[in-house]
């Protein structure tokens, strides 16, 4: 009979401890799976087919897991906004201008969207969710890190604002993709050492936040340092009930608020607007809110003429579609709910806001009105990080991981 053992992540007794190795193990496997890009770290015979294998294998391996022993089917009519998305994906890839692309790319990301309706149902265990999301997204920063001592020319990109910029990428495929998984790694862990108390989620927080900084990418510090703050508010005001009502009123309600006004204004402003208010920036930095004000403006030229449908899952937008003194091919419109729109039609857009704004009122709430709100707080801030991220940029791979990712439970790894 193998001995407890006592993890030092959770402070739970477990049977075995390598069941509880073997967990972060998949967890850190789907988290690269789904954002890394590592053929360029190895030989092209080697590097290419291990890159494919880590985007597929891991997802299939999940998804089969989640149908085993999770039956999200059991708790679904809580989850019927969540179905509502998936059915507006699933039209958008088979009227796409690319079925075949969307189709391949909905597929791939099928198994976080299958642990998503699990967690909405309610057949996940929250601990095991946690714990193995924080070590998978801790693991990629770990990992990144570690490719600056090896391979520095593919660990750094050099960016160039006016001035020469280098800003570490890891193992992602732009320094901006790892940023906001970093970012994600560092409020996940931070949050687990405010709920559970124990140093190590603190020490992998410090190094994950380092990871963040050395990205040098400017939208992610939207989400995570209005986050941090609000967790950090509410986790210091729970013994005082007037204290919590007076942070939801400022964090709970107010953030999302200000960042729905802060969507309204930047999307619905025109080119000419957003370019004089860029130039006011000064500058090298004000090019990046050009271009975005360009793609912006495609995608509503898109979403215009599919509204309810979509262009397609994941097609992105060509720029020469629309104007003739530009031509290109943008794979993202850098924005995370106008990009469902756009690809996937309102149905979509209007349901992904509805769980998100609304997973964030309920546990904003939940954390104002109970003395110890646990992992309310978390979902809290995975919801506010999302916001603010999604202002500027579309983590289409950061939602998988965050809202959707989750690693392989079930099999023999059960706490006592």
């Amino acid at each position: 009979m193998p001995s407890d053992t006592t993890s030092p992540f959770t402070g739970q007794s477990y049977k075995s401890a390598p069941t509880e190795v073997l967990c972060y193990t998949l967890a850190a496997a789907f988290v690269l799976g789904v954002n890394a890009e590592i053929k360029g770290l190895l030989p092209g015979g080697i590097g290419a087919p291990l890159e494919s294998a880590l985007r597929w294998l891991p997802g299939f391996f999940l998804a089969l897991t989640v149908l085993a022993f999770h039956r999200p089917w059991e708790g679904v009519t809580r989850s019927l906004l969540f179905l509502v998305l998936l059915a507006a994906i699933l039209q958008s890839c088979l009227l796409s201008r690319s079925p075949e692309r969307s189709t391949i790319e909905f597929v791939r990301e099928m198994p976080g969207y299958l642990c998503v309706l699990a967690i909405l149902a309610g057949t996940i265990d929250e601990d095991r969710y946690w714990t193995s999301l924080a070590a998978g997204l801790t693991a990629f920063c770990l990992l990144s890190l570690f490719v600056i001592v090896v391979a520095p020319e593919h660990a750094w990109m050099n960016y160039e604002w006016g001035r020469s910029q280098w800003r570490l990428r890891g193992i992602a495929p732009q320094a901006v993709s790892f940023a906001m998984v970093a970012g994600a790694a560092t409020l996940v862990t931070a949050a687990l050492f405010l709920i559970r108390r124990r140093a190590v989620w603190l020490l992998l927080a410090a190094i994950n936040f380092g990871a963040f900084y050395l990205a040098g990418s400017r939208g992610p510090w939207l989400g995570l340092l209005p986050m941090l703050v609000i967790l950090v508010s509410f986790f210091m005001a729970r013994p005082f009930p007037l204290g919590r009502a007076v942070v939801f009123v400022a964090f709970g309600l107010g953030f999302p608020v200000a960042i729905a006004a802060l969507y309204g204004v930047l999307h619905l402003a025109s080119v000419d607007q957003l370019s004089d208010l860029a130039t006011r920036l000064g500058p090298g930095r004000s090019s990046t809110l050009v271009e975005r004000a360009l793609i912006w403006d495609v995608g509503r030229q898109d979403i215009a003429s599919h509204p309810w449908t979509g262009v397609g899952y994941k097609l992105g937008i060509q720029v020469d579609h629309y104007l003739s003194d530009a031509d290109g091919y943008y794979p993202s419109l850098h924005a995370f709910f106008l990009a469902y729109w756009q690809n996937s039609g309102a149905f979509a857009a209007l349901s992904l806001a509805a769980i998100t704004f609304g997973t964030y009122g309920v546990n904003a709430f939940r954390c104002a009105t109970e003395a110890e709100p646990g992992y309310a707080l978390l979902r809290l801030g995975i919801m506010g990080y999302v916001f603010g991220c999604a202002l500027f940029d579309a983590p289409f791979q950061l939602a998988v991981v965050l809202l959707l990712g989750l690693s392989a439970f079930g099999f023999t790894f059960r706490p006592r």
